[in-house]
């Protein structure tokens, strides 16, 4: 709902870090959860930033490609993504399996601080 006014007017920069600071928050309170209204925060800063930064990678991935190779580079950024679901699954439930579910959160925050990282990896080389 704003995400895509911002985007447009200050780039992905401007989506991409708060957004995905939103999720890291949402991952360790959820955690953390001591009542119901931990999750309820945590349901919202996940939707929150997970609805902005999903759109906002989706849109950047094919600011770079060519005009006609546009739904080729849609396709691709959708493959990995749902690859990324389906292998995040499973590594995650065995991490659950083998330490509980409090370090499946852990480590989903860590995955996406990495994501950070590389993210401004990735900017500082097309820079």
């Amino acid at each position: 709902m704003f995400a895509g006014k911002i985007y447009d007017q200050n780039g992905h920069q401007a989506v991409f870090i708060p957004s995905t600071l939103f999720i890291v928050m949402a991952m360790l309170l959820l955690a953390w959860m001591p009542s119901n209204m931990i999750l309820y925060l945590a349901a919202i800063f996940y939707g929150i930033g997970f609805g902005a930064v999903q759109p906002a990678l989706q849109a950047w991935s094919l600011e770079h490609a060519a005009r006609n190779r546009k739904g080729m580079a849609n396709a691709t950024f959708y493959s990995f993504f749902d690859l990324g679901i389906g292998f995040g699954a499973i590594l995650f439930g065995q991490i659950g399996y083998l330490f509980g579910y409090i370090i499946i959160y852990i480590m989903a925050a860590v995955s996406v601080g990495i994501s950070i990282l590389a993210y401004l990896w990735i900017l500082r080389k097309m820079k």
